[in-house]
C-alpha cells in the first residue's frame, strides 16, 4: 500500500469521526459557524504570504467547518417552511450540482475552484436556516468590530514598516503590489478593506444607541481615514453610498453628520502631525497615481466582454445551470494568457451556477429587503448591508463574512424552521409583542435582558 493510499484512508477515518461531530455542534450552537471565518480572516491579514496550509491533497482547514455548515444548512433548508430559506437552498443545490459535474467531467484536482463559492453559499444557507438568539447576533457584531480593530493595527504596522524601509516589509511587498497596482499603501486587500467599511456603519449605529465599548462607538474615526489611504476605489464608492443611505434614513446620524466629519478630519490632522511630511507626500503621490490609473478597469472590462461572448455558455443546459467548476478562466488578455476569475461576482456565478443561480441570487436580496425588522442591529442596517454587497460584487468576488451577514439578514424574520426550539419560537413572539409597543421609526436594538454584553 502506497503512502498516498494510507493518507487517503486516514483522512477518510478522520472525516468519518469529524463530520458528524462538527455537524452536531453546529446544529446546537450555530454561532460556532461564524468563529472560523472571522478567525481565518484575521490570520490571513496578519500572516500574509504564508504557504497555504493543507491537511491532505485538496483539503484545507476551512473545509472542515464549511462542508459541515453546508450539510446542516441543506438538511434544515429542506424542512424549513420559510420562502427565503428555500431560495438559499436552491442556490446551494445549484452549487453542489456544478461541483459534482466538475468532479465527474474533470476530476477532483480542480475542486479548489469551487472553494470560494462554497464558503459563501454555505454561510448564507447555514445562517438563514439556523435559529440564532439575539445575544449571539450581538456577539457577531462585536466579533466583526474587533476584527476591524485587528485590521487597523495590521495596516498601521505595515505602513510604518514600509515607509521606514524595514526588511520585514518585503514579506507583503509582492502582495501589496498585486492588490495595489504597485502602490505600497494598499496593504489590505479589498475584502479586508470592506470589513472596515462595514465596521464604520456599525460604529455609527453604536453611537446612535449609545451602546458598546469605546472602540465600537469611535471606530469610524479610524476606519474612514484608513479606507482613504488603502485606495480601493470600489470600497470608497461603497462607503459613500452606505453613508448616504444612513443620512437618508437615520435622523440622529443626519443631525450629527458634521460632528462625525469634524472628528474624522481631526484624526487625520493628528495623524499628519505624528507621521510627518514624508508619509503625507507618499500618500499624495499614491492617490494621484491611483486616481489616474485606468489599467485595472480596462483589464476587467476586457475580461467581462470575453466571458459574455466567446467564453459564455453555449447550450441551453449550460446557460441555465452554468459550466462545471474546474473548467477554468483561461483567456488571452493584454498580450498574455491569464487564468483568473473575471472580478465580477455576477458574471462568475452566471458561468458556474447559470442563469437560474443569478435569478435566485437577486431573489434572495429582494426578499431580504422586503423583511421589515429592526429587532437586531443587523436588521437596522439591512439596506446598507445589501447595498454594500450588491456594489462590491460588480468588481470583486464573495467572502464568507458577506455570506454570514446575508444569512443573518435573511434569518431576521419570524422563526418557522421545523428544528427551531419552542424557546426560540416563544422568544420570537415576545420580540414581536415588544415591537408592537414601539413608536414608528424607533429601531429596537439590544432590548433583550441579556443583550447588553457589548
Amino acid at each position: 500500500m502506497t503512502d498516498k493510499n494510507i493518507i487517503i484512508i486516514l483522512a477518510g477515518l478522520v472525516g468519518f469521526i469529524w463530520l458528524p461531530l462538527i455537524c452536531s455542534i453546529l446544529w446546537k450552537r450555530p454561532i460556532v459557524g461564524a468563529v472560523v471565518p472571522f478567525l481565518f480572516t484575521g490570520l490571513e491579514a496578519i500572516f500574509i504570504n504564508l504557504p497555504v496550509l493543507r491537511l491532505v491533497t485538496n483539503i484545507y482547514p476551512q473545509d472542515l467547518i464549511f462542508v459541515p455548515m453546508l450539510i446542516v444548512g441543506l438538511i434544515k433548508g429542506f424542512y424549513s417552511r420559510s420562502g427565503i430559506s428555500k431560495i438559499a437552498l436552491s442556490l446551494a443545490i445549484l452549487l453542489v450540482y456544478s461541483i459534482v459535474r466538475g468532479v465527474i467531467l474533470i476530476g477532483t484536482d480542480q475542486i479548489g475552484e469551487s472553494r470560494e463559492d462554497l464558503y459563501f453559499f454555505a454561510s448564507i444557507l447555514f445562517f438563514a436556516t439556523s435559529s440564532i438568539s439575539r445575544i449571539d447576533k450581538d456577539r457577531l457584531v462585536g466579533y466583526i468590530c474587533n476584527l476591524g480593530a485587528v485590521l487597523i493595527l495590521v495596516a498601521i504596522f505595515r505602513w510604518g514598516a514600509t515607509i521606514s524601509g524595514l526588511a520585514i516589509a518585503s514579506l507583503w511587498a509582492e502582495t501589496a503590489s498585486q492588490i495595489g497596482g504597485g502602490t505600497p499603501l494598499r496593504v489590505l486587500n479589498a475584502s479586508q478593506a470592506l470589513i472596515l467599511a462595514i465596521v464604520s456603519i456599525l460604529s455609527i449605529k453604536f453611537r446612535s444607541i449609545n451602546r458598546g465599548s469605546w472602540w465600537h462607538r469611535n471606530a469610524i474615526y479610524f476606519t474612514v481615514p484608513a479606507l482613504l489611504i488603502l485606495q480601493h476605489r470600489t470600497i470608497w464608492i461603497i462607503t459613500i453610498i452606505a453613508l448616504t443611505i444612513l443620512v437618508l434614513q437615520d435622523r440622529q446620524f443626519r443631525r450629527k453628520f458634521y460632528s462625525y466629519t469634524l472628528g474624522i478630519v481631526t484624526v487625520i490632522g493628528i495623524g499628519v502631525i505624528i507621521i510627518g511630511a514624508k508619509f503625507v507626500g507618499i500618500i499624495k503621490s499614491s492617490l494621484e497615481a491611483s486616481s489616474q490609473s485606468e489599467d485595472t478597469l480596462l483589464w476587467r472590462l476586457q475580461g467581462w466582454q470575453y466571458f459574455l461572448s466567446e467564453g459564455a455558455p453555449k447550450s441551453m443546459h449550460d446557460i441555465l445551470f452554468g459550466l462545471p467548476y474546474g473548467t477554468g478562466w483561461e483567456r488571452y488578455q493584454f498580450g498574455s494568457f491569464v487564468d483568473f476569475p473575471p472580478h465580477n461576482f455576477y458574471i462568475q456565478e452566471y458561468l458556474r451556477i447559470g442563469l437560474l443561480g443569478i435569478i435566485f441570487l437577486f431573489l434572495l436580496y429582494f426578499y431580504v429587503l422586503k423583511i421589515h425588522s429592526d429587532r437586531t442591529i443587523w436588521g437596522s442596517i439591512k439596506n446598507e448591508m445589501v447595498a454594500i454587497q450588491l456594489i462590491m460584487f460588480i468588481t470583486y468576488s464573495s467572502s464568507p463574512i458577506l455570506g454570514i451577514i446575508l444569512g443573518l439578514l435573511a434569518q431576521d424574520e419570524p422563526i418557522e424552521n421545523k428544528f427551531a426550539s419552542e424557546d426560540d419560537r416563544m422568544t420570537s413572539k415576545s420580540y414581536s409583542r415588544i415591537l408592537n409597543f414601539q413608536s414608528a421609526g424607533s429601531p429596537v436594538l439590544f432590548t433583550s435582558d441579556n443583550s447588553n454584553t457589548q
